[in-house]
């Protein structure tokens, strides 16, 4: 009985998280994982980093996860494939 009660509540606040992050302005576009973020550039992690220290990207924190909007890394991506 505990456990079920526990799950419901899990799964309800779970709900809640994701309609946050849904209202939040720079979540109304698709948002990116770090992982996906690196793949997607073909770069590590320590990169990634890099890249957001000095400005090429911006990453949004939610908690202690970090996102990045795909539209800004597309653009990323088209400005280095010019340089």
């Amino acid at each position: 009985m505990i456990q079920r009660n526990s799950v419901e509540f899990l799964d309800q606040i779970k709900g809640v998280v994701v309609n946050t992050i849904r209202e939040t302005p720079q979540f109304k576009e698709r948002h990116l994982t770090r992982e996906e973020t690196a793949k997607k550039l073909s770069i590590s992690y320590p990169t990634l980093k890099s890249y957001v220290k000095y400005g090429y990207l911006n990453s949004y924190k939610l908690g202690r996860r970090v996102y990045f909007i795909e539209s800004e890394v597309n653009e990323c991506i088209k400005s280095f494939k010019t340089v």
